[in-house]
């Protein structure tokens, strides 16, 4: 299971709010980068795409997609929205 805290879930409202027409959602992926460990990547789910392949979790009103093949790797995360000085 992934938990989205509130702050998260704001921020993917606001991303979908500002997203191209008839997107259905905000998709996490994880990329193997090697000996560095893993990297994440967030996409817009276009409106033709897929989600069979997905597993959603929902929390606060919003909805995050994560491939299947990458849900065990995810297992117990939580998923915050935090801003610094880098952005």
């Amino acid at each position: 299971m992934i938990t989205l805290t509130e702050k998260s879930a704001t921020q993917i409202q606001s991303l979908l709010a500002d997203a191209p027409d008839g997107t259905q959602g905000v998709r996490l992926a994880v990329k193997t980068t090697g000996c560095s460990g893993n990297s994440y990547k967030m996409d817009y789910i276009a409106p033709d795409s897929d989600t069979a392949g997905d597993d959603k979790f929902e929390g606060h009103g919003a909805a995050l997609y994560v491939p299947k093949m990458y849900s065990w790797m995810l297992v117990g995360t939580t998923v915050d929205y935090i801003t610094d000085e880098l952005g």
